[in-house]
């Protein structure tokens, strides 16, 4: 039996070789690919670990941005029954008026009128 030397076994631990079968086709598909990304294979399979790193990474940030998606549609979807929050001229307290109070055809479009191009437009994309 052939004894390897201490480093070459150590090298060995350190870096395990991985074997694989593939067909005939999908070998020659994968060494083209090689030559033509100019790298070998094993830089291949280290850039495919990085990338499914950063992928999972990616992920995790989506998911987020997911979550503060939906808290943000839920606030809308609250801004939906307030359209107009005008200040009493008499006694200065805020109240709300919307398309479910009664009057809101006839002053709804009064005030759409009023802020056409300003806020009444932001309001309009926030809660359609």
């Amino acid at each position: 039996m052939k004894t390897k030397n201490r480093s070459k076994a150590r090298y060995d631990e350190l870096n395990p070789p991985i074997t694989f079968r593939l067909s005939r086709e999908e070998r020659n598909e994968l060494k083209q690919f090689l030559v033509e990304e100019g790298i070998t294979l094993a830089e291949f399979v280290r850039r495919a670990i990085r990338n499914r790193k950063e992928i999972n990474e990616i992920n995790d940030e989506l998911n987020y941005l997911r979550v503060e998606v939906n808290r943000f549609r839920v606030e809308i979807s609250k801004m939906k029954k307030v359209r107009f929050v005008p200040r009493c001229s008499k006694c200065g307290r805020d109240f709300c008026y919307g398309p479910e109070l009664p009057g809101w055809d006839r002053v709804g479009p009064i005030l759409e009128r009023a802020f056409k191009g300003h806020v009444w437009n932001m309001l309009q994309k926030l809660v359609t």
